[in-house]
This record gives C-alpha cells, sequence and structure tokens, in this order.
C-alpha cells in the first residue's frame, strides 16, 4: 500500500499549482503527501467501510491543482484508488481466517478459529476428527498385515 500511495503522490506533486522554490509550494506538497497516506492507509486499515477513496482523496487535494488539471488528476486519482483497494481487500481477506466447520443450514462457520486449531470454540469438538484421519493414515503400514495372513 505504501508503494501506491508514493505513486500517487510522484504523479501528482509536479502538478501542484504553486512554486516548489517557496514555504507555500512546499507546504502544498506535504498537504498532498500527507493525503495520500492518510487516505491510503485507511483504506487499508479497513477497505469494506471506504466507501468512495477517490472522492474522498480528491476532495482532499483539489485545491492544490489548477482548474486545467482537475481532470487528469481526478483519473489519476481514480486509477490509483481502485488499485489501492484491489490490494486492500485482497490483504484483508487473506488476514481473516475463519472456522472450517459448517453450520447446520450448511453455511461455512464465519468465527475465528482458536490459534493452533482449524475451529472456533464453538466446533472444538471437530479438532480430534480432524487430526486422528491423517495420523492414521500415516501410522498404518500395510506390510505387516500381509505377512500375518
Amino acid at each position: 500500500m505504501y508503494e501506491v500511495s508514493r505513486s500517487l503522490y510522484r504523479r501528482l506533486s509536479g502538478l501542484v499549482a504553486s512554486d516548489p522554490a517557496t514555504m507555500e509550494g512546499r507546504m502544498d506538497r506535504q498537504l498532498l503527501l500527507e493525503a495520500c497516506e492518510t487516505n491510503t492507509e485507511r483504506l487499508a486499515t479497513d477497505p469494506h467501510y471506504f466507501a468512495r477513496p477517490d472522492r474522498t482523496i480528491f476532495r482532499d487535494i483539489r485545491r492544490l491543482f489548477s482548474l486545467a488539471d482537475q481532470a487528469y488528476v481526478w483519473r489519476v486519482v481514480a486509477v490509483h484508488s481502485e488499485v489501492a483497494r484491489e490490494m486492500a481487500v485482497r490483504e484483508f481477506e487473506a488476514r481473516i481466517r475463519s472456522c472450517q466447520a459448517f453450520t447446520r443450514q450448511g453455511t461455512p462457520c464465519q468465527r475465528e478459529p482458536r490459534p493452533g486449531s482449524h475451529f472456533c470454540p464453538s466446533h472444538r469438538h471437530l479438532d480430534a476428527e480432524w487430526t486422528e484421519p491423517a495420523e492414521a493414515v500415516a501410522d498404518a503400514d500395510p506390510t505387516p498385515a500381509l505377512a500375518a495372513a
């Protein structure tokens, strides 16, 4: 996500309307950087509850650009926001683990499993059934059964 934030900043920092040599120009670029990082971080931490990140970022930074550059800035922000959203959703869903059991209705259990287990506290009784078949197959040796027969 850091890469997306910095890419957005690099794409837009050259278009900032104020002169970079002045104090105002440096402050405007700092404001642009903070807006990019803040909104990208918000998108990374909870992508499902940040409805329109492109609109939010654009609203925060639009005053920094000339009127002629507004359409280009919007397109750049929209593309970067979409990439950031896809990355955030993928990372967010990878962090969420869910129980391996199914409910009585046949839907997957949504609770988080206990540490070191594949099942939540409600389905902890299935943990023994989960590990025993794999151990039983590994322990079974077909050669002694053939020798005894």
